[in-house]
């Protein structure tokens, strides 16, 4: 598990003092990762260049925009949930032409945008 998340942390850039919006999700939820499997926020943190205090921070945010079901960190994290087994088990699949479909707004489709750039569909 430590090697891939070192593997996406510099694929991604995780490591870097960017702050747009895709890279920060992505961080929290690999907060979240390691934290669930034992992990101190020290040693998380340095594994992002970050202090632990971001660490708890970002862990916090997480689960508050997991709870409401954020569009935008639910999209920037898709691929991720792909790598790291659910609790369930299950693969979610996408449907390009169902979700062009259901599009209605702006929002709708930068959900789009970003699935294509993540290559899920």
């Amino acid at each position: 598990m430590l090697d891939l998340i070192k593997q996406l942390i510099k694929k991604d850039g995780l490591d870097t003092e960017a702050r747009h919006a895709p890279l920060i999700h992505r961080r929290m939820y690999l907060y979240n990762v390691m934290r669930r499997h034992g992990m101190i926020y020290e040693n998380i943190g340095e594994y992002f260049n970050r202090d632990h205090a971001t660490v708890m921070h970002g862990i916090k945010r997480y689960k508050y925009l997991m709870e409401v079901k954020d569009e935008v960190l639910l999209t920037d994290i898709e691929y991720y949930q792909t790598l790291f087994v659910d609790k369930d088990g299950t693969k979610k699949e996408y449907n390009l032409e169902e979700d062009v479909r259901k599009a209605t707004t702006l929002g709708g489709l930068n959900i789009i945008k970003r699935r294509l750039e993540n290559n899920l569909y």
